[in-house]
């Protein structure tokens, strides 16, 4: 089981994408931004305090998903949002995470600075088949 990088987690932010739940979701901010810390930060970045992954919790995969499924038992959203920083820096862990949410049944969206054709280049073929 792999590690994350983790800044915060809200259980319950309206405002983070759709959801039937009154467009409430969690989301989960993830640390560190490769991009920023080589100093081309996206214009208007709204989580700068987060491009230095050095302030985060380094969690396993497996605790963060236990962690957000209690909640969800709990009776929050199974409605999630990836933040950063950027997310993708992180993705061998990002991608375990995911698949282990979607296989219980959560929606995830995720916010990153790449494009679609760079997801397809770098993606679709390593981790999502």
């Amino acid at each position: 089981m792999g590690t994350i990088k983790i800044y915060d987690i809200a259980w319950a932010v309206k405002g983070a994408g759709p959801s039937p739940a009154d467009n409430y979701r969690m989301e989960i901010y993830f640390a560190g931004c490769a991009k920023a810390r080589e100093g081309n930060p996206c214009k208007g970045c709204c989580n700068p305090m987060i491009w230095d992954d050095r302030k985060a919790k380094d969690l396993f995969v497996n605790d963060v998903y236990d962690l957000i499924k209690l909640q969800a038992e709990r009776g929050l959203s199974k409605y999630i949002t990836f933040v950063g920083g950027e997310p993708t820096d992180q993705s061998g862990g990002i991608v375990e995470l995911a698949k282990l949410l979607k296989n219980d049944g959560f929606h995830i969206i995720m916010f990153s600075w790449h494009s679609r054709d760079w997801f397809e280049s770098n993606w679709t073929i390593k981790y999502l088949r």
